[in-house]
Order: C-alpha cells, then structure tokens, then sequence
C-alpha cells in the first residue's frame, strides 16, 4: 500500500496503538508518525536533532523533531534510554533498512517494550525507493549480521547500497 498523504498514512500506522501510555518514535527525523502534543511519546535517533538539521540543510524539510535521547550507534538502546525507562508502544517508520544488523536492532527494541507492548513496524516498498535494484536480504544475511553484532555498516552492505542505488528521479 502506497500512501501519499500523511494524514492517512499517520493515522494507519498509529491505530491499535495505547497512545495515552509511554511510547518511542524512533528515527522521526522530518516524517514523524506521532505528535508531542497529542501523544506520550519519546524520540530517539542516532543523532541529535541540531546534527540532523545540518545534515539535511539542503532538504525542504523544516519538521525535524527535537530528540530526547540519542540512541548512539555503539551503544544498546536500553543503556540510552533515560532513568531505565520501558515503553508500552514504540513506532520505526523506513528505519529498519538504515539498520546494519536488523535482527538485533529488533531485539533492542523490544528490550526496551513492557511485556504486552505494540511495536508498529513500518517497512518501505523497494519499488517505490531508491532502493528499486537492491537485493532483498536474506535469512542468512540477517543471523550473520546479528552473530557478528554489526553497530556500523559493513563494507558489503555500503557497497550494495551504493551499486544499486537510485535517486527520486530513477537515476542511478
């Protein structure tokens, strides 16, 4: 399913959600899914908004949300989380493949989810990204990834994403 409009495409991501109960947003960055101001909800990514506004200065994207703690790459997500907090919910939209070791990016956030949580899990279309030529990752890839803890690409993986890589206009 391919929605253009954000409102639609919010309120699909955030339904069965308890959103009156501590949640997580991670990596909102300029398309977050929910709202400070209706929701309690924290935000991570790994790096702060200021770091984010600068790298993306270039984008028209002026919505990217204050952070409220960094989840640092080489660091577990429950070790960043403040005062050992749990969440009842937690939301990644078109996060999972900016992850180097998918499985165990799953499994940092589910440690950080009370027994019984809602993880809304958005994954992107390849062929409508810049993602079209990629191969999808297989099981084997995943559990080697997670067996060898994978914090940072490694250089495979960058030469993937980079070999087959297209831009918005279909370029490569």
């Amino acid at each position: 399913m391919i929605m253009k409009d954000n409102t639609l495409r919010k309120s699909y991501i955030l339904q069965n959600l308890p959103l009156q109960l501590p949640g997580l947003e991670i990596s909102p960055l300029f398309r977050h899914a929910t709202d400070k101001a209706l929701h309690n909800v924290c935000y991570t990514d790994y790096t702060s908004a200021e770091e984010s506004r600068q790298k993306y200065a270039h984008y028209e994207h002026d919505e990217i949300v204050d952070i409220d703690f960094i989840w640092h790459p080489h660091a577990t997500q429950q070790s960043c989380v403040p005062d050992q907090q749990q969440f009842d919910w937690a939301v990644a939209s078109h996060a999972r493949e900016h992850v180097p070791d998918p499985l165990g990016w799953i499994l940092e956030v589910l440690a950080v989810l009370n027994d019984g949580a809602v993880f809304s899990l958005v994954l992107h279309n390849k062929r409508y990204c810049l993602d079209w030529f990629r191969q999808t990752s297989s099981a084997a890839q995943w559990l080697q990834w997670w067996l060898t803890r994978q914090r940072i690409p490694a250089p495979q993986q960058l030469y993937d994403f980079l070999r087959h890589c297209t831009s918005d206009d279909g370029e490569i």
